[in-house]
């Protein structure tokens, strides 16, 4: 059989890309050779989350004094809150099925790898395609540290979604999304962590002040910061910081150094497919150097988020549908980090900003403004920053940090992702009491500076 599309991956880009070539009435072959959902549903995003929400109800209960819960002796089960993650990961296993099915997609659970521009092999059977989409996704890296290897107490983060037993003291080598992350799912639930990082900071993709705010809410963690490692010995690490060796034991390590994308050994070389390093080489209608052939998600490096990867799975199919003015856009991408409190950002920063050449303006708004805000969190430290074009007044950057930050964010994605100008944005009403009336707040401002160098005020 000659398909019109075959996915070599399930996840975020695969699965999504394959449900809209169904449903368009194209045949769809997908090939995942281990979990149907990829890393974001079996061993990121989801997973993570689920654990993170349970741990922040149980530092709600537990510091729960000033909202006049007392409790005796609450207790964390790490055993249960594992059973729970893993039924949300089972039912929405279900529901990717159940999409397949909708759209009349087969899929084989085995490792595909190009022949050449038009087939794939499964083992020794060959299966054939009109078009071919590479979503095969990324793994954790593993820097060139001595003493890693085949060591029991180092951990991935795919490993330590695992971890039932109690880690009294983990530490975490990186304090990027993945690390802070689980630094703080640890902490919540009474345990010692120490972050190594070889940067002055942690968390880059943020504005300096939201880092600092970050790393205030984040007290209860031991950072080491400019700090690398050497060695690891079992578990003890070595490091050196500012002229000095120092170790420190560890009941666990886990590794948060970033990802690398699965691209050996499935076939790149055969359909001479160019890439930059480990990622594939993609315009923005997600082709390759191979006519015919796509790729989307973390193989292609220019974005590492489960979202990105959807919408470039979407774009490749849009593509072979015929629509030509299909593109992919990287200027309103919006990212969020799950730690109490949330943080999440789209757009430039403003230092990213003023490098594009432009000239902005900002506006930073403390969420304990909202009356509901401090009715609910009290004086934990938050913040909502917005970057304006001082010349057109669009929305360039957006960043800020308290809780439900994550479901805050869209507003000013969309606005970024459509031009919108600030003076549109602040005639919108925003109810009475929430926390996104800081937004309007800052908004506010933006326009008052404006006018201000305008010299109309």
């Amino acid at each position: 059989m000659m398909y019109d599309l075959i996915i070599l991956g399930g996840g975020p880009a695969g699965y999504v890309a394959a449900h809209k070539a169904g449903m368009a009435g194209k045949s769809v072959l997908v090939i995942e050779q281990s979990q149907i959902g990829g890393v974001c549903l079996n061993a990121g995003c989801i997973p993570t989350k689920t654990l993170l929400y349970s741990a922040k109800n149980y530092k709600s209960i537990v510091e729960g004094h000033f909202h006049g819960i007392e409790a005796t002796k609450p207790a964390f089960s790490m055993k249960e809150a594992m059973q729970w993650k893993e039924k949300v990961v089972q039912t929405y296993r279900k529901g990717i099925f159940s999409l397949f099915e909708q759209a009349n997609v087969t899929y084989i659970n085995a490792k595909g790898k190009l022949v050449d521009r038009s087939t794939v092999s499964v083992g020794s059977e060959l299966y054939s395609a009109k078009n071919i989409l590479i979503a095969t996704g990324s793994r954790p890296a593993v820097p060139p540290i001595a003493g890693l290897e085949g060591n029991p107490y180092v951990l991935t983060s795919t490993q330590l979604l695992e971890q039932e037993d109690p880690i009294e003291h983990l530490v975490i080598i990186g304090a990027g999304v993945i690390g802070l992350e689980f630094a703080d799912l640890y902490t919540m639930l009474g345990f010692n962590v120490t972050v190594i990082e070889m940067l002055d900071q942690i968390a880059s993709i943020v504005e300096p002040e939201i880092q600092k705010l970050l790393k205030r809410n984040l007290s209860k963690v031991q950072f080491e910061l400019g700090a690398k490692v050497t060695k690891v010995e079992e578990n003890t690490i070595t490091y050196t910081k500012s002229g000095e060796t120092k170790t420190i034991k560890a009941d666990k390590i886990l590794l948060a150094t970033g990802r690398v994308p699965n691209t050996e050994e499935i076939g790149l070389e055969a359909c001479n497919i160019k890439t930059k390093g480990r990622y594939i080489l993609v315009n923005n209608r997600m082709e390759t150097s191979c006519p015919r052939v796509f790729a989307a998600g973390d193989v292609v490096g220019t974005s590492l988020f489960a979202h990105s990867a959807s919408r470039m799975g979407l774009i490749a199919v849009d593509v072979l549908l015929g629509n030509r003015n299909a593109e992919m856009e990287y200027h309103a991408i919006p990212w969020a980090i799950y730690t109490w409190p949330e943080v999440a950002g789209c757009g430039y920063t403003e230092e990213q900003a003023k490098e594009k050449g432009l000239k902005v303006l900002t506006a930073s708004v403390p969420m304990r403004l909202s009356a509901r805000y401090y009715a609910e969190q009290g004086t934990t430290a938050s913040l909502v920053k917005l970057v304006m074009d001082e010349d057109s007044h669009v929305l360039v950057g957006a960043q800020m940090i308290g809780s439900n930050a994550s479901e805050m964010i869209w507003g000013a994605t969309m606005a970024i992702n459509l031009g919108i100008r600030v003076e549109e944005m602040a005639s919108t009403i925003f109810a009475h009491p929430t926390i996104s009336e800081v937004i309007g707040d800052a908004l506010n401002i933006l326009i008052q500076q404006s006018k201000r160098r305008a010299g109309h005020v």
